[in-house]
Order: C-alpha cells, then sequence, then structure tokens
C-alpha cells in the first residue's frame, strides 16, 4: 500500500465535490425542465389564474364606470336637446298675443309698424298705425297710439323714430343710421335721439 499524501485527498476530496456538484446540478436542471414541462401542459398555477382573474375583474369594472360615464353625458346631452326643442315649440306656440286697438295678433308675426301719416308723407300725428307682418303681404290699419302697441311688445322691438316700431329680430343690414328688414325693399331711419339705445339693444340679441 502506497503512501497517503495531503495533496492524494485533496485531489480525491475535489474529484469527490465536483462529481456532487454535477449531480446536483443535472438533477436541478431535470427538475426545473420537469417543472417546465409539467406547467406547460397543466396551464398555470391556481395563484396565477386568480391574480388575472382579478385583473380582468378591474379592468371589468373600470369599463362598467366608463360606460355609464358616457351613458350620463349622452343622457344629459339628449335632455338638453328635448329641453331647447320643448322651449322653442313653447315659444312659437305661446308668442305673445296683443292688442292693438280692436285687432289681436300674435307679436311674432310682425314685422314692423308705422303710422298712416308717414307713409303718406305728413306730419306724423295721425292714431292710425299700420302693422307689416313676417310672413304676409297683408297689413292692418289699427286705431291706437304706439306707446299702447309698445308697452305690450318685448324686447325684441324698437322704435327707432317718432314714426316707426321695428321688430330688431327681422334687421337683415344696417348701413350707417339706415336700416333694412327681411323682405322689404325700403330701408328704415334711425333717429340720432334713439342710435344709442339702438346699439345697445342690437348688442345684446
Amino acid at each position: 500500500m502506497g503512501n497517503i499524501t495531503f495533496s492524494s485527498v485533496t485531489s480525491v476530496l475535489f474529484q469527490i465535490f465536483g462529481l456532487v456538484f454535477i449531480v446536483t446540478f443535472l438533477c436541478g436542471c431535470f427538475y426545473f425542465s420537469a417543472l417546465g414541462i409539467y406547467r406547460l401542459f397543466k396551464g398555470k398555477t391556481k395563484k396565477e389564474l386568480l391574480e388575472e382573474n382579478m385583473k380582468l375583474l378591474k379592468e371589468n369594472q373600470q369599463l362598467k364606470e366608463k360606460n355609464a360615464e358616457i351613458s350620463r353625458r349622452l343622457e344629459h346631452v339628449e335632455n338638453v336637446i328635448i329641453q331647447n326643442e320643448r322651449s322653442q315649440i313653447e315659444s312659437r306656440s305661446n308668442t305673445q298675443l296683443i292688442n292693438a286697438g280692436s285687432l289681436k295678433v300674435r307679436s311674432n308675426h310682425i314685422a314692423y309698424i308705422v303710422s298712416q301719416s308717414f307713409e303718406q308723407i305728413t306730419n306724423g300725428s295721425s292714431r292710425i298705425k299700420v302693422i307689416h307682418y313676417t310672413d304676409s303681404t297683408n297689413t292692418d290699419s289699427v286705431y291706437a297710439t304706439f306707446e299702447s302697441i309698445l308697452e305690450q311688445l318685448d324686447g325684441n322691438f324698437m322704435m327707432i323714430n317718432k314714426n316707426q316700431i321695428v321688430n330688431l329680430l327681422e334687421i337683415d343690414k344696417i348701413q350707417g343710421n339706415e336700416l333694412y328688414l327681411k323682405k322689404v325693399r325700403e330701408s328704415f331711419i334711425i333717429s340720432d335721439a334713439r342710435r344709442e339705445e339702438f346699439d345697445l339693444r342690437i348688442s345684446r340679441l
């Protein structure tokens, strides 16, 4: 039997450790490979499935909230549109019915009113007033004062000179002290005394 030396013992130990390491490494590789193959065929773990389910539930809740918000906005827009339509219908149907002498007429049908004397180029003192309409070429003559008529009309009407009341909503264009109404060829004169009030009223329309 030969002599056992320190170097020979060390060499043997390294060989044993190397062998153990290789075996352990191979076992580890085999284990993780087997685990990967197992997961591949078995699918995800219960924990992973639960986490994914929670994530999907959260995303679904967010989508529901967004959908609810969009529905609320659409409902609001629809309500606004319906309300505007109702207001327009009510405005058309409930337009003020005014008394002009013995005549009753809805104010939104009036384009302008003039003194009969003005149409005849006289002094403007006549109490007979001629009503011109927005939707007709017919006119009506009534016995009334501008004051009694104006107090019944809303803010869309203005007496622009001592002989004429016009519906400001019917104005087509303004050139200096002259204004033109829709469907009316003749111009209307804004008096200097009423110019400031006229500009203010127009700016508020």
